[in-house]
């Protein structure tokens, strides 16, 4: 079984990143590569409160996710009044010939990374279909049909 590790990312990791932006498959996949490119490029200055991470499978670079705190973000924290309650997941991105392998044990441990900031609901944002069918199918997700989009109670 791989081991699936989640790393700060650091401005050695940019260039990768950048490369992975520029593949056919996230263009395919990923409707907001302009976006995305542009927080790349500011990972390390400005919102301290989104955190970044490098995927890696045996010590193999992989994919991308971010997530925050909706709090601090001022996004999709109606009925919250302080900060670590609820996180979205941003992004969540894995190269091509990665997609199908490593996601599971990936997004287990962003949850987990997500509860031992004592989380207590995680939202996802920006996300693709065959995504969306596995969080609910494989996490325990639910999809809030008025807010349009899924959740975790931690």
């Amino acid at each position: 079984m791989d081991k699936i590790t989640l790393k700060k990312i650091t401005k050695k990791d940019i260039a990768l990143i950048k490369q992975w932006l520029e593949s056919d498959f996230f263009k395919k996949y990923y409707k907001q590569i302009d976006q995305l490119r542009d927080k790349v490029n500011n990972i390390n200055g400005g919102n301290e409160y989104i955190k970044y991470f490098i995927i890696s499978s045996n010590s193999k670079k992989i994919g991308i996710c971010q997530y925050y705190d909706c709090f601090l973000a001022q996004k999709c924290c109606d009925n919250i009044d302080k900060e670590n309650i609820r996180y979205s997941i941003d992004y969540f991105i894995l190269a091509e010939d990665n997609s199908n392998k490593n996601d599971a044990n990936a997004i287990r441990k962003l949850i987990n990374k997500i509860k031992r900031e004592n989380g207590k609901e995680i939202i996802i944002e920006n996300i693709d279909i065959k995504s969306l069918a596995r969080l609910v199918l494989g996490f325990g997700f639910q999809f809030d049909m008025e807010k349009q989009y899924p959740y975790k109670i931690l």
